[in-house]
């Protein structure tokens, strides 16, 4: 189950990289780009489940292109800006779990 599961989900990725190559173009730098974005909603999000980087990529998608739609001048640092508040108040992100005492 776990190797089908594993080869699903990497053909899965190969496929989402082969159609989205057209449309987002292909250059030496293309992962990071986008890598900075993954490690901030999976750190937001908490990794104990996918719920919480469902909504916490829910919740930066709307707060970076809100904030690139409108204050242009500093949007690409609301992302961050949302991030940290969001860290300060929940330090083990939305869904992660804490520490058992």
């Amino acid at each position: 189950v776990f190797a089908f599961t594993f080869a699903f989900g990497c053909g899965l990725a190969g496929l989402g990289g082969a159609l989205s190559a057209e449309i987002l173009g292909l250059d030496p730098y293309f992962p990071l780009k986008f890598m900075i974005y993954f490690l901030i909603v999976v750190t937001v999000g908490g990794s104990s489940s996918i719920t919480g980087p469902f909504l916490a990529s829910l919740l930066l998608g709307i707060a970076d292109v809100a904030g690139k739609y409108y204050v242009p001048k500093v949007g690409p640092f609301v992302i961050y800006t949302v991030m940290i508040v969001i860290l300060l108040w929940r330090p083990n992100g939305l869904f992660g779990r804490t520490a058992a005492r």
